[in-house]
């Protein structure tokens, strides 16, 4: 059992391909989901250099990375550190574990605002990403 985390389900296991990253948002948490081979990965979605989606990103099957699509920088899905410059800070890594085909992802139960959640907490579009996005735009 896990006291630290409350999971949530993502999708279906099955759902998220070869070779991709997918995007969440649960509980204000952006998440990117990867597979690589028949392991799956869940690391922070904002790249902690510029601000991109590293969902949006190529996932490199051999070194285990996604690469953030605006500045090259490659981070370990393993552990969320930057491989390569310009990031020097790492993101946050999510525990995942599925449940009957389920795909499900460790929150802090800190950061989980009520006891049930919802399917609409987990959302593979966000406003605050559109809102970003639109920021990035205009400046």
């Amino acid at each position: 059992m896990d006291d630290k985390n409350e999971y949530v389900r993502l999708c279906e296991a099955a759902e998220i391909s070869q070779g991709q990253a997918r995007r969440f948002v649960v509980e204000g948490h952006e998440i990117a989901v990867a597979r690589v081979g028949e392991e799956l990965f869940a690391i922070g979605d904002v790249c902690s250099h510029g601000q991109f989606l590293l969902s949006e990103g190529e996932v490199d099957a051999d070194d285990c990375t996604l690469e953030c699509p605006k500045h090259g920088s490659l981070f370990n899905l393993r552990t969320g550190e930057p491989e390569t410059l310009p990031a020097t800070v790492a993101v946050a890594v999510y525990p995942l574990k599925s449940e009957d085909g389920a795909l499900l992802v460790g929150i802090p139960k800190d950061d989980v605002n009520r006891e049930d959640v919802n399917r609409d907490d987990v959302n593979s579009n966000s406003d605050d990403a559109t809102e970003r996005d639109n920021d990035r735009a205009n400046s």
